[in-house]
């Protein structure tokens, strides 16, 4: 989940930057081979429907597989297929606006979408490490008392934000920038452990006490 900063050593020998080019170029190069491969399955697919299904229909599915096939071999960044789902799906005229959109009327997607904002905020202003430096001066650093408190925190959110999501969203850059204060590095079994503490804290509890919960 963190961005993992990789210093230059002074006695670095010179062929290591060729070989990280080199590395990157047969990344590149499979990247590439990834979307020719999707884009050939996708093609496939909606030539094959349009010979049972109405072109609409027959292009909507080889969106889809399109769309599918980017997000999990990750050839590209994952906004690129969200991105190229909406432009697509308008310029083809696959499906009315109002259909293609319609996900954005939800006021789930917004509870959603506020809390990913909140997140990214409190973790780019240096918020989230001021209060895990606070709670920690006045709470104590054990880490089985950290667990607690991480699991009691996201049950206390979930009475204030509805969406799991969003809390789960809002919390975590906290649990990151206390696992950093406690000295647990990314890859760490101790970091690992807040953070599956915070996201069942937040997720399991409330799920429980209020059966009725959309799945958000």
């Amino acid at each position: 989940m963190d961005a993992v900063t990789f210093m230059a050593d002074p006695a670095q020998s010179p062929s290591q930057p060729g070989r990280a080019t080199t590395s990157d170029r047969a990344r590149a190069s499979c990247n590439a081979w990834r979307l020719v491969g999707v884009l050939v399955a996708a093609g496939c697919v909606g030539g094959l429907l349009t010979l049972h299904l109405p072109l609409p229909m027959a292009g909507t599915a080889a969106l889809v597989v399109f769309c599918i096939g980017l997000w999990a071999t990750a050839a590209v960044p994952e906004y690129w297929p969200a991105l190229a789902f909406f432009l697509i799906a308008i310029l083809f005229q696959l499906a009315p606006a109002e259909t293609v959109f319609s996900g954005f009327h939800s006021s789930t997607f917004w509870l959603f979408f506020g809390g990913i904002v909140l997140g990214i905020a409190i973790r780019h202003t240096g918020l989230g490490q001021r209060i895990a430096q606070l709670l920690s001066s006045r709470l104590g650093d054990t880490y089985a008392g950290m667990i607690v408190r991480v699991t009691l925190a996201g049950l206390a959110l979930a009475f204030i934000i509805p969406s799991s999501m969003a809390r789960i969203f809002l919390l975590l850059p906290l649990i990151m920038a206390m696992a950093d204060s406690l000295g647990y590095h990314p890859g760490s079994n101790g970091r690992t452990g807040m953070l599956i503490a915070a996201v069942f804290g937040t997720w399991a509890p409330r799920s429980a006490s209020s059966p009725p919960m959309r799945p958000t």
